[in-house]
């Protein structure tokens, strides 16, 4: 199931709520004397509390999303040792024009993405869970969490920097695949409201997954008046080691349940003149770079997503495009966008990273099999801007867009 519309139960407001919800009328109720009898309307309001009051525009709102599975301590090893019953916190940010974000502290994750389409209908365009058992369960791919320490694949789950090698752990056959078995994306993050943003940070202890030194990762999620949704990643570590956070996120920007044909019709268009060759066999990079002109992977004007996946071997991409870069190699710029033109939503990618992997989600499942798949997949790091000034929606099967930045990809 997906993460459907946004519940009305918040019941933090993290800015200036003075009594518990409910508990203001009752204090004023008893200030009230000499009508009615009070006892019974005391018990009356206390056993059928007022309605949620609506989100305040421009508020970050928090509560809770349901709790933290407790791991037997012998699987632990070098993991974070959590307790059972721990709680996962949710956060939703809203603006004035009602584009509504919800994040977790589970993992990082966006659950939430909900804005208008051109008619004024707003809906969630995120592909996601109802509750902690979706994203606690084997079957969720990682969907809208940040990935990490490498949001990438580690041939043979080897590295060397400098002259000092490393051994990760194995969770893709004799490769490391996303950080590990047990990655950012499954562990909880220490979150707090700072002003207009919500941060989360991790620490990373040494040789956890494998990784060297202990690392202090930190996203930051901010949502401003201009529709744009900046996710900013940073990270510092004691040692040299590898490191890529990137986030999984899924749009379908047509709307829930609006079926395959529906998400053919969306547009891409990628700011990228080269790609990155892999070995067909292995489907393993080669770090080699090859134009894209006169291929399938030319982008640079938009195409309809139904003619890519028709013309494109293997029904989809599961590519790294190198992005044509401003100025100077670090400026953010701007990567891709996804269009539906019959809602009017679109999605651009902006980023200072030089590489964007753009994939069709062909490794999702059925989804009749598990819960709320949808398709067409935006994942994004560092900066994703979310500009919607013709405003948005989301399904599954086929185009699941991804759109990840990245730096190069390299056989470590």
């Amino acid at each position: 199931m997906t993460t459907g519309s946004i519940p009305s139960g918040l019941i933090a407001n993290v800015d200036d709520q003075e009594y518990p919800e409910g508990m203001q009328e009752v204090d004023e109720f008893l200030q009230d004397e000499g009508e009615g009898e009070p006892g019974l309307d005391i018990m009356k309001l206390l056993m059928e509390p007022p309605l949620p009051k609506p989100i305040p525009l421009g508020k970050i709102v928090e509560d809770g999303f349901g709790f933290y599975r407790k791991i037997p301590h012998e699987e632990l090893g070098n993991r974070p040792k959590y307790i059972a019953d721990d709680i996962v916190r949710r956060y939703t940010l809203i603006n004035d024009s009602k584009v509504i974000v919800q994040v977790i502290n589970y993992g990082a994750t966006l659950t939430a993405i909900a804005y208008p389409d051109k008619e004024g209908k707003i809906a969630d365009v995120l592909m996601g869970f109802e509750n902690m058992d979706g994203y606690l369960s084997e079957e969720n791919p990682r969907f809208g969490a940040a990935s990490g320490r490498f949001a990438g694949i580690v041939t043979d789950a080897t590295g060397k920097i400098g002259s000092d090698e490393f051994f990760l752990s194995e969770n893709r056959g004799f490769d490391h695949s996303y950080g590990g078995a047990f990655g950012f994306d499954k562990v909880l993050w220490h979150s707090y409201v700072d002003k207009d943003r919500v941060i989360m940070t991790y620490t990373s202890a040494d040789k956890e997954e494998g990784y060297p030194g202990v690392l202090q990762a930190q996203v930051t999620f901010r949502l401003n008046s201009s529709n744009q949704l900046i996710v900013q990643t940073s990270a510092t570590c004691s040692k040299p080691s590898l490191i890529g956070i990137a986030h999984n996120l899924y749009f379908n920007l047509a709307g829930h349940g609006m079926g395959v044909d529906a998400i053919k019709q969306h547009v891409l268009l990628i700011n990228a003149d080269r790609w990155c060759l892999s070995d067909p066999t292995t489907c393993k990079l080669t770090g080699e770079l090859q134009n894209v002109g006169g291929t399938y992977f030319d982008v640079r004007v938009p195409r309809p997503v139904a003619k890519i996946l028709a013309r494109v071997p293997g029904g989809g991409y599961d590519t790294s495009f190198a992005l044509t870069k401003g100025l100077t190699k670090k400026a953010v710029t701007f990567a891709a966008r996804l269009v539906h033109p019959e809602s009017g939503r679109f999605v651009e990618v902006h980023s200072d990273f030089p590489c964007l992997h753009v994939g069709t989600a062909n490794n999702l499942p059925d989804p009749d099999k598990i819960w709320g798949l949808f398709d067409s997949a935006v994942k994004s790091m560092d900066r994703l801007d979310f500009l919607c000034k013709d405003k948005g929606e989301d399904d599954w099967m086929w185009p699941r867009k991804l759109l990840s930045t990245d730096e190069y990809p390299r056989k470590l």
